[in-house]
């Protein structure tokens, strides 16, 4: 996958996609394996902005049983299963817990009920071949056994607890790159730090888009027959009033990244107390919150707030990662500590409004996809708004179904359910990983295994690397899985332009916590023989990466 802005201009694409989250790409895959001609443009790094703000759960929909909404609970059973088809390498059973209080709606009764009508429901969940991917029947717990599996919780009225299983990502930032490098391979073009500015209009139809290359600061136009705007929170920020109204109001969530595994292996649903501002003072309540072990670390979250339009770099304030510690706190006898914090970031969802009893974001429940000849005349654009991670791939499907209605074509079935993306054609997970070990050359134990979960059936393609340059199999400092080997591929072949695509989002180096001076200079040294960096060059990426890291401070008016 190569960075080539000039191939963009060269012709007219079928599909214009902004935007280079999971959304956008899931759509240009799925145009692409239809047979369309695709271009995608993403204003930062590919999953650079809400997708790489996430929990890395694959949700099976079982919350959704709480208000009987069927439909959603059945594309998240659906959904999750198909993550695990497609992608094996990313995607794996995660074993969940929630305690019960009482004999309501929090109670083993209701609980019960709950997650009996989701083993019916969900009968089909293990139509996937492969043992590994398994997701077993749910249970109830004693209490003894639920107090047990949450370590440092308070166990303060807790009667039992719902046993369930659902999934998870290894990495949701290679979930992202698989996608676009699968649309790549059938043909389309993607290209990051490409921004939308404007829409191309003639007549009544949008025709292209007007773009700039934010490494080159080169403006040109692209044009195509139809346009998927899948720019998330920035979807109203390149196309002017055509669109703007009938976008959903937004609000921004929050996660964290705690070192150590708070938990045993299971990850848990865990009722936190908030104080929110309301008219008349404040309104003090309880909300779920969710503690997943991933990797050496707890990911938590999530913290929602209403979105402000200062926030629109959706940096995290100190303040902010205090009072979610203060929510978390109310539910443990064993407080997290602020110096256990190691990452923090936050992303947009939509929302229908704030509740003004409670102070509480009124999440959107269900994605939009906005078909603007309807709401002002506009033919050819079509806006996402996605709602879950998940879901993606089906929302895509959609969105590219009507694609084609509006070309007056007829609508070729979707494959993207049954079509593995690049790196996932395992049949066995367990094998497959088997396999890698005994084949990798001379690596140790903990590279492969990491290689494998991260890269899949194409993890033997950073073997060459190892052949040119024998220190490129060397693991980076701090870590005792990232390669060098992986710095050099994400350059030459996941367009990898910036230190913080290949820290963050094309390898594991950062995505927990800040990596070493050291572990960055060998990171910058490595990047910069491809790309020909000087030393200030590799000291400017390097204080870049280094700044993410540190919470926001607002300037004082």
């Amino acid at each position: 996958m190569k960075r080539d802005t000039r191939l963009l201009t060269k012709k007219n694409y079928e599909l214009i996609v902004v935007g280079g989250g999971i959304y956008g790409a899931a759509v240009a895959w799925d145009a692409a394996l239809r047979g369309l001609s695709v271009a995608l443009v993403e204003q930062g790094d590919f999953g650079s902005g809400t997708t790489f703000n996430s929990l890395k759960i694959v949700h099976g929909g079982l919350r959704y049983l709480q208000t009987l909404d069927l439909k959603r609970f059945r594309e998240s059973v659906r959904e999750r299963m198909i993550l695990m088809r497609i992608a094996p390498h990313l995607v794996h059973p995660m074993p969940c817990v929630m305690p019960t209080y009482g004999h309501m709606m929090k109670g083993p009764e209701v609980l019960l009920a709950g997650l009996t009508l989701n083993d019916i429901l969900s009968a089909d969940r293990n139509r996937l071949k492969d043992p590994e991917k398994k997701i077993p029947g749910t249970r109830l717990l004693s209490a003894k056994q639920t107090r047990e599996m949450l370590p440092g919780i308070d166990s303060a009225g807790i009667n039992g607890g719902a046993f369930w299983t659902d999934a998870q990502m290894t990495s949701s930032e290679r979930m992202v790159i698989a996608f676009i490098l699968s649309a790549v391979a059938k043909g389309a073009q993607a290209v990051n730090y490409m921004k939308a500015r404007e829409i191309l209009v003639q007549g009544r139809k949008a025709v292209g888009i007007r773009a700039e290359d934010r490494l080159t600061g080169r403006k040109l136009e692209i044009r195509g027959d139809a346009i998927v705007n899948a720019a998330g929170g920035w979807a109203g920020d390149w196309h002017g009033d055509s669109a703007t109204h009938c976008l959903p109001l937004l609000s921004t969530a929050m996660n964290l990244v705690v070192r150590g595994h708070l938990l045993h292996e299971s990850a848990a649903g865990i009722y936190g107390r908030y104080e929110y501002p309301v008219p008349d003072g404040y309104h003090q309540g309880r909300h779920l919150l969710f503690m997943a072990p991933w990797r050496q670390y707890t990911l938590i979250g999530t913290y929602h707030r209403p979105y402000e339009e200062s926030d629109v770099h959706l940096r995290v304030t100190e303040n902010e990662i205090l009072s979610f510690l203060n929510e978390i706190n109310s539910s443990r006898t064993e407080p997290v500590r602020r110096d256990s914090v190691t990452f923090f970031y936050k992303g947009f969802l939509p929302m229908d409004g704030i509740n003004p009893k409670t102070g509480e974001v009124q999440l959107t429940k269900h994605y939009r996809i906005i078909e603007h000849e309807r709401e002002n005349g506009l033919k050819n654009l079509i806006t996402v708004a996605g709602v879950k991670y998940t879901t993606a791939r089906d929302v895509a499907a959609k969105t590219v179904d009507l694609v084609f209605c509006k070309r007056g074509n007829k609508v070729p079935p979707c494959r993207t359910h049954c079509t593995p993306l690049m790196g996932g054609h395992i049949y066995r997970f367990d094998d497959f990983l088997n396999r890698t070990r005994k084949t990798a050359p001379g690596l140790p134990e903990s590279v492969i295994d990491h290689l494998a979960v991260h890269y899949g059936s194409d993890t033997s393609a950073l073997y060459r690397y190892l052949d040119d340059d024998e220190s490129l199999r060397e693991s980076l400092p701090g870590s005792r899985e990232v390669i060098g080997a992986q710095i050099v591929h994400a350059v030459r072949e996941e367009m990898a332009v910036h230190l913080a695509d290949v820290v963050l989002r094309r390898t594991a180096l950062g995505s927990g916590e800040c990596p070493s001076e050291e572990a960055l200079e060998i990171c910058a040294r490595l990047m910069g023989l491809e790309l020909r960096w000087n030393a200030a060059k590799r000291q400017k990426e390097i204080r870049a990466v280094q700044s993410i890291y540190k919470p926001f401070k607002p300037i004082k008016e």
